[in-house]
């Protein structure tokens, strides 16, 4: 211990000496001979961080600050235009049209207001006809009779002969009650049709003529006599005369006035009022 302590006060004396006689840097230089001779002498000294060293907090970089956006207004509806006020007036419930119906099925019986034939028409033609007596329907409704049908001519057709048909074919498409026109939809299913025979009567003369004579003659040659010709042209007057009807054309005719029936394929609608 005495020996560090002389030493030491040796040393203080040549730093003494050396700061007085060298100015600063000497001074210095003695500061550090002096640190040395502590680390020699065993004594550590930890070396003290300089306050001019002492290490600054990094600055905190300002945190911008984003304004929250305002939530978007939920769109306002459009008003609604006002609706329109009627200035009809209204109808009272009483006055407010109904209808009824004559059934699909209903038979009428028509009265053709004209004559209708074969050769005085042709397809396509209107016709009228009234109703003959009135049907009733529901709600109240009825076709009066008196009522007027319309028909369309569908078909026309007379007879070659005896034994051809005579074809006349109507389609009913409406009837008219109290001023209004409704829709008619019917079947016509009896029409008293008459044959009327339209050859000349000309040819029916040549045909009776005709027979006759080859009659007569063929009388002649098998009877051998004057009675057997007259027979046999009496004969062949009545085969000529059954040819002449046979072969004859015939036109078909509805009487104005006569009875059709017709059947509704369809309701009729009718209103009440």
């Amino acid at each position: 211990m005495t020996k560090y302590i002389g030493r030491m006060g040796a040393v203080l004396a040549v730093t003494s000496l050396l700061a007085a006689c060298g100015g600063k840097s000497d001074s210095a230089r003695a500061d550090s001979a002096l640190t040395t001779d502590l680390q020699m002498a065993g004594g550590s000294t930890a070396a003290q961080p300089s306050l001019g060293d002492t290490a600054k907090a990094p600055a905190t970089a300002p945190v911008a600050t984003v304004p929250a956006k305002k939530p978007a207004s939920a769109a306002k509806p459009l008003p609604r235009a006002a609706a329109p006020i009627s200035t009809q007036p209204t109808t009272p419930m009483s006055q407010v049209a109904t209808a009824g119906e004559v059934a699909a099925g209903t038979t009428l019986i028509l009265h053709p207001n004209e004559k209708v034939c074969t050769n005085t028409h042709k397809v396509g033609d209107v016709v009228s006809a009234t109703v003959a007596d009135a049907v009733a329907g529901s709600n109240g409704v009825s076709i009066p009779a008196g009522a007027v049908v319309q028909m369309e001519i569908t078909a026309l057709k007379r007879s070659e002969n005896v034994k051809d048909p005579i074809d006349m074919g109507f389609k009913v498409t409406s009837v008219a009650i109290d001023g209004h026109t409704y829709e008619m939809s019917a079947t016509v299913i009896s029409e008293p049709i008459d044959r009327v025979r339209n050859e000349p009567t000309g040819k029916d003369v040549q045909k009776v003529v005709g027979g006759a004579i080859i009659g007569a003659i063929a009388g002649r040659i098998l009877g051998k006599s004057t009675k057997g010709a007259v027979v046999g042209a009496a004969t062949g007057a009545a085969a000529g005369a059954g040819v002449a009807a046979t072969t004859a054309n015939y036109d078909g005719c509805i009487a104005q006035g006569s009875n059709m029936t017709v059947q509704l394929s369809a309701p009729v609608i009718i209103k009440t009022n």
